[in-house]
């Protein structure tokens, strides 16, 4: 985001909280994609939800260029630097890395909510709800389930419909399988 850009978008996201909403998601996978540069993502975040009062969630991927990452896959040059961002919530993507870094989650402050990419929005194979339960697990051995979300790897613009239908079910199947495992 260009520096004139940041008071617009503020000024819109405020605008957004005045006429009732109340949770504001960022994408921001340029972040995860210059590690190097984490001090300027942090600032231009912090700057642009001053003053927005709603819950923030800021969505990182790899970027998802026609189905392509863009990046380095990987987010542990972003730690520490990544746990003090001016949000309440990271989306993170796993399921198309197979949960590769998945133990970074309990580096987070215990203040930051996570919502966990679980299933992958770069290919056609729809994940069974155990697979989902079992990555859920897996994330839970690192973040408290009251902090935790579970959400698709990145949008699902570029995923055929029946596919993305079929993802969504499956995430909610293993959401309910685990639940009731926690609950039982």
């Amino acid at each position: 985001m260009t520096e004139a850009l940041i008071p617009i978008v503020s000024a819109e996201l405020k605008a957004l909280v005045a006429a009732g909403v109340d949770f504001v998601q960022l994408d921001e996978p340029s972040f995860s994609c210059h590690p190097d540069a984490a001090d300027h993502f942090l600032d231009v975040v912090a700057r642009t939800v001053r003053g927005v009062h709603a819950y923030i969630s800021m969505h990182m991927c790899f970027g998802n260029y026609r189905g392509r990452a863009v990046g380095q896959r990987s987010y542990r040059p972003l730690f520490p630097h990544i746990g003090r961002v001016a949000v309440n919530q990271l989306a993170l993507e796993f399921a198309s890395r197979e949960l590769a870094e998945v133990e970074l989650l309990a580096e987070l402050p215990e203040t930051m909510d996570v919502a966990v990419g679980l299933v992958d929005v770069k290919n056609t194979w729809i994940e069974p709800p155990e697979l989902v339960a079992s990555r859920i697990k897996a994330v839970l051995k690192h973040v408290s389930p009251e902090r935790l979300s579970v959400t698709p790897d990145c949008g699902f613009s570029q995923t055929a419909r029946h596919i993305a239908v079929a993802k969504s079910k499956a995430l909610v199947e293993g959401a309910r399988i685990v639940r009731g495992e926690l609950e039982g």
